[in-house]
């Protein structure tokens, strides 16, 4: 059985390197002239200290293995460039290779299980990535068996499988778009999301590609019972960690028999894989009754709760079932009892937390025939809250989206068919609601061109709220007849902020503001991932002085 070829690549991580490669050095079949090592280099503005540390990482290889070829690169090529340049290189002299990083810890088996799955299946055309890692989940699956998500901890492939990866991010989003429900496991974890923020904001995660290259070409990916790999690098101290630690292994297999299996994925082990993703969007109190609660079958849980559970907890189970439906995907839902139709259920579930449980809009009590715009009318959501709470109220909804019309006509709302501008002709608009009117994904997301008004000839007459949903329009908007103001602000990745402007419109204009963060980062100094191409969204409620 030959021996594949070993690439690690390393950065900045100089004790995280030092206990790799020590662990390394104890894997069973494992000699230093299999190994090549792929160094990044510093960014051009680099610290003291990151020259440091680079520098002291690449000694830590030579110091411990003299013998083994370290690929020096004299500038920073970023995680996801350097992988993809180095398994190339590779594949420039051998027909398959072996993948590892520089925070892994390894099994003594953990190449002889590699070695032997890559000659197993290397005449195979499904089965394109073995993963030597596998999450702990609740159950006891076989020896080997075939997943088809792939992992990225201690991983391998061969030259004519990976020569099909597609690079291109807006790519593979275009091809994933229609598919991204299977992709998400049904839903249960965004990876599509991955795709977006490659394709729109720059993201570089390499890992991503290469799964949705397997995916789209409906192939496999061999995975062990039990890991022959653990992460040492969950401490926020990598390129795209995390410091969350919940996939780490508790223990390792000491070995692994590859042998002749049928070449389907496991429905057991995806069943187990779409319960540990569950289990981690639960409060950590409610993770081990999550436990015991799956493995009841669904339809014998929903029997008894349809018996015993009262009105407020099936809104909140209806609103859980929505959560975990896949994105813009049409349903009906019961949050209402009639049956309400949506367009998406997670922002359903968002939007009747925000108006019908938190009541962060809820307005004076009096007034009598209150006037309310409301910018982009989506299902209907916000409508029916202000009629529930002013049935008397006069309300004014726009929406140009072909979706949201059909909705709405559904719940039995009207809403001119136009986007609202401070002009009027016609607009080029984004056919998903998340980003009508907004610039940023106009290559990847399809667009339309809708009707546009003057949103300025309809704030003639007193206005108890107004609901904008595109704040670019607010400094030419006449408010001197609006009482309240509710604009949802985005702080585009990697595009000029604009939230000081926004803000001196409303004080200039004789309002005064709270700002709440529907999304920013947990950590901005340490990462500052994108969601939904912005880093950062802001509600400004505004009420005149």
């Amino acid at each position: 059985m030959a021996a594949a070829p070993i690439a690690l690549f390393v950065y900045n991580r100089p004790e995280h390197t030092r206990r790799t490669l020590e662990s390394l050095s104890r894997v069973r079949g494992f000699h230093p002239e299999r190994l090549t090592v792929f160094a990044d280099g510093p960014p051009p503005a680099a610290s003291k200290a990151l020259l440091e540390a680079v520098a002291r990482t690449r000694e830590v290889v030579k110091a411990i293995f003299p013998k083994t070829t370290v690929v020096e690169s004299p500038t920073n090529l970023g995680l996801g460039h350097s992988i993809l340049r180095g398994v190339g290189k590779i594949f420039e002299r051998h027909e398959d290779i072996i993948v590892i990083e520089d925070d892994l810890i390894f099994s003594p088996g953990f190449l002889e299980y590699m070695d032997a799955a890559l000659a197993f299946y290397r005449d195979e055309p499904r089965v394109m990535h073995v993963s030597g890692f596998m999450f702990p989940v609740d159950v006891e699956l076989p020896e080997t068996f075939f997943y088809r998500p792939t992992t990225c901890w201690g991983w391998a492939t061969w030259k004519n499988k990976w020569q099909k990866i597609i690079a291109d991010p807006v790519e593979l989003y275009r091809r994933l778009w229609p598919k991204k429900y299977a992709f998400n496991l049904e839903g249960v974890y965004d990876f599509f999301s991955q795709i977006e923020n490659n394709a729109a904001n720059g993201l570089e995660t390499w890992a991503i590609l290469w799964q949705a290259t397997v995916f789209l070409e409906n192939g496999l990916s061999l995975h062990p019972g039990r890991s022959l790999v653990s992460n040492d690098g969950m401490d926020g101290s990598g390129e795209n960690s995390s410091v969350e630690d919940r996939a780490r292994p508790s223990s390792l297999a000491e070995s692994v028999r590859v042998e002749k299996i049928p070449l389907v994925e496991s429905k057991e082990a995806r069943a187990a894989m779409r319960r540990f993703y569950l289990k981690q969007r639960a409060p950590w109190p409610a993770r081990k009754r999550y436990e015991i609660l799956s493995r009841i079958p669904l339809e014998v849980r929903r029997y008894v709760q349809s018996l015993v559970v009262p009105s407020k907890i099936k809104i909140r189970r209806e609103l859980n079932r929505l959560e975990r439906e896949p994105r813009h995907v049409p349903g009906v839902s019961t949050l209402f009892g009639p049956p309400f139709a949506y367009v998406d259920a997670k922002r359903l579930a968002g939007r009747y937390k925000q108006y019908f449980l938190s009541e962060r809009i809820l307005l004076p009590p009096g007034l009598k025939k209150p006037r309310f715009v409301v910018t982009l009318a989506e299902e209907g959501t916000l409508l029916k809250y202000l009629l529930q709470r002013y049935p008397d109220a006069q309300i004014l909804a726009f929406d140009p989206l072909p979706e949201h019309q059909t909705a709405l006509k559904n719940n039995g709302f009207e809403a001119i068919n136009a986007l609202a501008d401070v002009k009027n002709g016609t607009e080029t608009v984004h056919v998903n609601g998340v980003w009508a009117g907004r610039p940023v994904l106009s290559e990847i997301v399809p667009t339309l061109v809708v009707a546009a008004v003057n949103l300025n000839d309809y704030l003639q007459e007193p206005v108890d709220l107004l609901v904008l949903h595109r704040s670019e329009i607010l400094a030419e908007l006449c408010l001197d007849h609006v009482a309240r103001i509710w604009v949802e602000w985005s702080s585009d990745f990697r595009r000029p902020q604009t939230l000081s402007q926004i803000l001196s419109v409303l004080e200039n204009a004789g309002f005064r503001y709270t700002l709440e963060a529907l999304s920013s980062p947990h950590s901005p100094f340490l990462r500052h991932k994108p969601m939904h191409a912005a880093d950062g969204v802001y509600r400004i409620l505004a009420k005149r002085r």
